[in-house]
């Protein structure tokens, strides 16, 4: 089990390096951002008329009201005439590249790959390949059942949803070289049984 720890350590912190250079040096991390032309008017606005944060969505309704059809016949016809907006609003601002952040993304990455070590080591897979495929395709998981549906419902673009791909399934597969490289499956590291 200490090594399932330290696999999940080592691949944690890699794929942390992984993201940072992902966005930092490639230019996957800026994929599909785009400029609002008038920012400063904008952002006045959202001040002046949004006090709450939270995810927000236009054409909006009241998730708590219950919609009557002849409401519900006119946000449909908003929502394909257009325009369309997923809107994530923070009415405070924060230092940028906060060590906060660094140390919740940090750890994010260490315990998701605690829990890629874990599954590898209860999963019986000997050979380091299999090891390899079991995390790799972990990081193609959530691409596909988070992402994508961010794309498909709320229309995130594909230019960034693929990025998104690229950051995770490249990430995880440096991952996994390193849990397939230490954690060995739990009936390998417990050493021959007496029968």
């Amino acid at each position: 089990m200490k090594r399932v720890i330290f696999g999940a350590v080592a691949a944690g912190l890699v794929v942390f390096l992984w993201g940072a250079v992902s966005h930092m040096l490639l230019p996957i991390g800026n994929m599909g951002l785009r400029m609002l032309p008038d920012e400063q008017v904008l952002s006045s606005e959202l001040q002046a008329k949004i006090s709450e944060p939270g995810v927000y969505i236009i054409p909006g309704f009241d998730p708590k009201a219950e919609l009557s059809p002849e409401a519900e016949a006119e946000w449909q016809a908003r929502y394909e005439e257009g325009p369309n907006a997923f809107l994530v609003y923070q009415p405070k601002g924060r230092t940028v590249l906060s060590p906060v952040n660094f140390l919740w993304e940090i750890l994010s990455s260490i315990f998701g790959a605690f829990l890629a070590a874990f599954i590898v080591y209860k999963s019986g897979a000997q050979r380091f390949w299999c090891r390899f495929g079991v995390v790799s395709f972990m990081g193609a998981f959530a691409w596909l059942t988070i992402s994508i549906p961010y794309w498909n419902w709320y229309r995130f673009p594909w230019d960034f949803t693929f990025a998104q791909g690229i950051d995770e399934i490249v990430g995880w597969c440096f991952g996994a070289l390193v849990i397939a490289w230490l954690v060995k499956p739990s009936s390998l590291d417990s050493g021959p049984k007496e029968v």
